[in-house]
């Protein structure tokens, strides 16, 4: 447990992790007795990303950070409501995961993340995706996503995507490859004739 920080609090000791602030181990003296609890912390035993949300929807920003931070799947350290934000926050955070949707005033997904590649190639990008955005998609892998998820899935399909893009492979929600696939294929069988 050498992440975690201490923290002395008269008759009760609790130890935190420094990385996610989660509750380790806490002892309670009474009287008669001593209390000892302990907790795992997830990001000490796997090494959780830190990432970025970015959305226009603040409510579904939101609840995403509140799903994402009590399920332990990584560690939210900045949200954005579009690309702007996006770049001026890479600035000085440096995530290892950028969630972000595709759709989003001021600046669309597709150019924060060919800025956000620009500053930080190599960084690790999912893209929230509706039925619709399959031309975004497809322009967005040329560029370097490694994810794509629809903005229907639950938490499950998520974290799945999460590990799967943190361990170098691509994720694609069920429904996409199939459309993906099509454009391009009448992309290249438009380009033949």
């Amino acid at each position: 447990m050498g992440d975690a920080g201490l923290i002395l609090y008269d008759e009760i000791k609790s130890i935190f992790c420094t990385k996610c602030l989660r509750l380790l181990a806490f002892c309670h003296h009474r009287a008669k007795g001593i209390f000892v609890g302990y907790k795992t912390c997830k990001s000490i035993v796997k090494g959780k990303p830190d990432i970025i949300i970015v959305d226009d929807h603040i409510t579904f920003r939101q609840g995403l950070t509140s799903i994402i931070t009590m399920e332990n799947i990584a560690t939210v350290i900045g949200e954005a409501s579009n690309g702007v934000e996006l770049i001026e926050q890479l600035a000085h955070l440096k995530p290892d995961l950028v969630l972000l949707d595709i759709n989003m005033p001021g600046m669309n997904g597709m150019e924060a993340t060919q800025k956000a590649m620009e500053l930080m190639p190599g960084l690790k990008i999912i893209a929230f995706t509706m039925f619709g955005d399959e031309e975004y998609c497809y322009n967005m892998m040329d560029l370097g996503v490694k994810g794509f998820i629809l903005k229907s899935s639950g938490i499950n399909e998520l974290e799945k995507a999460i590990q799967d893009v943190m361990s170098g492979k691509s994720y694609f929600s069920r429904e996409l490859p199939r459309k993906i696939f099509k454009i391009f294929l009448d992309k290249h069988t438009n380009n033949s004739h």
